[in-house]
């Protein structure tokens, strides 16, 4: 069974507050900022309940990096986690071969062996161990961590940016001039954090780099002179809330200096079915594209 049980979903409002989508992480940050805000960590108290209705008792959390960098980025769920379940974290480095033969074996970062029956992917690397409940499938993150994919496979479903994939200035110039756009967005086609996002106002400025993607600009609503950008934790398959962060410059990222805040506005409920729904249909593509 392919499952996406933990996303964060990134979207913009225009001046109008019309709703634009940007994309969904199938490896969310932001806990210790939703703590800061709301007091409590409720999207991983949803997991909670989630890992508990399917009788988990130990949890593999698996990324890239040594044991200082992975304590360091999953010290808030592993705290929370630890208190119901049994966590180890692991690296992908140092366990290439279990991981290429699926086996539901691996070695934590204190050096020990062991078993599990759940799977928390921190990032993407193709594993899937047999009789493990895999928290957010590597077929989800496939199409989630690669934009393009990701926008050719949900824009006919939903509201987003027009993006185009790009080889060199001559194309962004037709396109900027087609759609008569005074700012554009130059994004890479794989990244987070928000790292090597750039607005710009004319294809002159631009230095193009391999797998990049030209995006519509749309510039971010406006409150008490700030801009700003929202994440919809969506848990479980039900929507558990959302947090704004706020800057005083058009890219607005917690990673770039952006403030953590309460969404100044009312969330509609048809924004929460939508976030819902994009999950869904992820999980049906994976689906349809495995058959």
């Amino acid at each position: 069974m392919v499952n996406f049980l933990f996303a964060g979903i990134d979207f913009l409002l225009d001046r109008n507050r019309k709703i634009y989508f940007l994309e969904a992480n199938s490896t969310p940050g932001g806990l210790k900022s939703w703590k800061r805000v709301y007091k409590n960590l409720k999207p991983l108290e949803k997991l909670r309940e989630v890992l508990e209705r399917n009788q988990i008792k130990t949890i593999a959390i698996l990324a890239k990096g040594d044991k200082e960098r992975l304590e360091a980025k999953f010290h808030t769920r592993k705290n929370f986690l630890s208190k119901f379940f049994e966590i180890r974290l692991c690296s992908i480095e140092e366990n290439k071969k279990n991981i290429k033969k699926n086996l539901n074996l691996l070695k934590d970062i204190e050096g020990k062996i062991f078993k599990f029956d759940c799977l928390h992917l921190g990032n993407f690397v193709k594993y899937a161990p047999k009789n493990v409940l895999i928290i957010n499938d590597y077929k989800i993150m496939k199409i989630t961590r690669d934009k393009w994919r990701f926008y050719l496979s949900l824009k006919d479903k939903f509201n987003f940016p027009k993006t185009f994939l790009i080889k060199n200035k001559s194309q962004v110039k037709k396109i900027v001039e087609k759609f008569k756009w005074e700012k554009f967005v130059i994004k890479p086609r794989y990244g987070e954090k928000a790292q090597g996002v750039q607005i710009f106002e004319h294809p002159k400025e631009i230095k193009l780099e391999k797998n990049f993607l030209l995006q519509e600009y749309i510039e971010p609503s406006k409150f008490k002179q700030k801009f700003w950008s929202y994440r919809a934790w969506v848990v479980g398959y039900q929507y558990v809330g959302t947090l704004a962060r706020w800057s005083k410059t058009s890219v607005v990222s917690l990673s770039l200096g952006a403030r953590p805040a309460k969404p100044p506005f009312k969330i509609k409920n048809q924004l929460k079915k939508d976030c819902e729904r994009m999950i869904k249909y992820l999980i049906y593509l994976t689906k349809k594209e495995s058959i």
